[in-house]
């Protein structure tokens, strides 16, 4: 007898061999469990697992009480299936890699590897969010499993590289977003986006200059009038 969840925790496998007696098994790394050398007959096969935030959502028979009955034929293999999800939160940053200065406004793009936990299949889904002020971003109740995210600069378009990492239960789990290239506001980029300007030393020194011309001017005109 064998079976398979969706879900990557630790899960509990209990099949009732008679009134009796109870075999017990865990799952392993893929979520696989199976009991061996099992009688022909009827049983009942539960499964558990003790997770905050943890729902089941369906078994073999359609139902979401991973309650399963299974008739085991002689010489035959029979399944019983459990789906599970849970819900997290996945939180993080955008900033810039080479001063740490947080980006507000970077759009931050999570992939989730849905239930089969591969990345880049048919049941993988996105989850879109967007950084505050502080460029903190937060996906909350996202389903347990593996997720790779990225940031985008929303001035230059510089995109973060992919950080993956694993929800695997209710505590909030961080993913850092660094973006090389990433903006920097200071008082000269700021300048920079209006009106070229000149140095102020150079415009000083234009005035000083423009006012001695005017005081030449000036006495020039004075002694042309002294010599009438």
């Amino acid at each position: 007898m064998t079976g398979i969840s969706s879900s990557s925790a630790v899960i509990t496998a209990d099949v009732a061999v008679s009134p009796m007696q109870t075999l017990q098994a865990v799952t392993a790394a893929d979520g696989s469990y199976h009991f061996a050398d099992v009688a022909p007959g009827d049983y009942q096969v539960s499964a558990a697992v003790n997770l905050p935030g943890f729902s089941y959502t369906s078994d073999s028979d359609g139902a979401a009480d991973w309650h399963v009955a299974v008739q085991v034929a002689s010489a035959a293999v029979s399944q019983a299936m459990f789906a599970g999800i849970g819900k997290g939160t996945l939180q993080g940053s955008v900033f810039t890699s080479s001063s740490g200065a947080p980006i507000k406004n970077a759009p931050v793009v999570c992939r989730w590897a849905g239930f089969d936990d591969i990345m880049n299949t048919a049941d993988d889904v996105l989850l879109d969010s967007m950084t505050g002020a502080q460029g903190q971003f937060g996906l909350q109740g996202v389903p347990y499993g593996a997720f790779s995210c990225t940031g985008t600069d929303p001035v230059t378009g510089a995109v973060s590289p992919a950080v993956t990492t694993s929800v695997l239960s209710a505590v909030p789990v961080t993913a850092r977003l660094p973006i090389t290239g990433g903006h920097v506001r200071t008082a000269h980029s700021l300048a920079s986006t209006g009106t070229p300007t000149l140095p102020l030393l150079a415009v000083g020194s234009l005035l000083l200059l423009a006012g001695v011309i005017v005081l030449r001017l000036g006495l020039r005109n004075r002694s042309l009038a002294s010599q009438t």
